[in-house]
């Protein structure tokens, strides 16, 4: 409630501030009988909303990342899946990958959680970290496919899992809260939106992890991190939005990977005789 309170206060004071009546009166050159053209319109449009800051930080680093979110779109291995002919071992080792990486995340958010300095940050952390709603779901994934999760404990993490939440980590340990929050984003929010624009696989096993993210199961964790990102965009200064920027725009690009990482079925070049994957990963 806290946070769509906010929002509606927050659209208040923009159409205010855009001088959006009942009239539909717009800042000086942007009435519809004094325009000169189109462009014109837009330029005056997007000026008065960067001198006022009436874009989120977060839609300006969604808007940034287009190139990326419709490579993610256009992936080969969604693509398959959709069509449902994506092979069942692709699919196994991607869930496999994914709830390791989901242990990184978890450890993320926890590491943000010990660097809140106020008690509604850390509020509103906490669920962030007590709910790990993707868990449960992989176990669901692991019984339709006949995975045992002891077995999946021994299983290494691929390079790119390795790398990716390794910059979790660092996003935490480095940027706190801010940087935590800008490098987890991407995660729900392209599954939320994958969700919403992918169809129906009509496969046994693919439907079920379509129809999770399809039905909302991470519009919450979407809303919750896209709130810290621009509080701690809003609270610091343009270093700290650099810090952010980056650190999303590194995750987005690692969520394109990931997906590349399970159609290849991505192995380490070089195999370490012994290795045991350690289940505290």
């Amino acid at each position: 409630m806290v946070y769509w309170s906010h929002e509606r206060r927050q659209k208040r004071s923009n159409d205010q501030l855009m001088g959006v009546t009942d009239a539909c009166t717009y800042p000086r050159g942007l009435n519809s009988t004094n325009r000169e053209n189109d462009a014109y319109e837009q330029n005056v449009r997007n000026q008065f909303k960067r001198d006022h800051n009436l874009e989120s930080f977060t839609s300006e680093l969604w808007n940034d990342a287009q190139d990326v979110w419709q490579n993610i779109q256009d992936h080969p291995f969604l693509r398959e899946l959709q069509e449902g002919v994506l092979p069942i071992e692709k699919f196994e080792y991607y869930v496999i990958q994914d709830f390791h990486y989901m242990a990184g995340f978890g450890r993320t958010v926890a590491a943000a959680l010990a660097k809140a300095r106020d008690d509604e940050v850390a509020r509103r952390l906490l669920p962030r970290v007590s709910t790990p709603v993707e868990r449960p779901f992989h176990v669901k994934l692991f019984g339709l496919l006949g995975i045992v999760e002891s077995d999946v404990l021994t299983v290494e993490r691929s390079p790119t899992n390795l790398s990716y939440t390794n910059h979790l980590e660092v996003s935490a340990a480095m940027g706190g809260v801010g940087g935590a929050a800008a490098a987890l984003l991407p995660c729900p929010w392209t599954y939320h939106e994958l969700g919403a624009s992918l169809r129906r696989p009509e496969h046994p096993i693919y439907d079920v992890w379509f129809d999770s993210y399809a039905s909302g199961l991470l519009e919450t964790s979407t809303r919750e991190w896209r709130y810290f990102v621009d509080e701690f965009a809003r609270r610091g200064g343009p270093q700290v939005r650099d810090m952010m920027r980056s650190a999303f725009m590194t995750s987005i690009r690692f969520e394109h990977n990931f997906w590349t990482m399970a159609y290849e079925m991505e192995q380490w070049p070089v195999n370490a005789e012994g290795f045991k994957q350690d289940a505290g990963q």
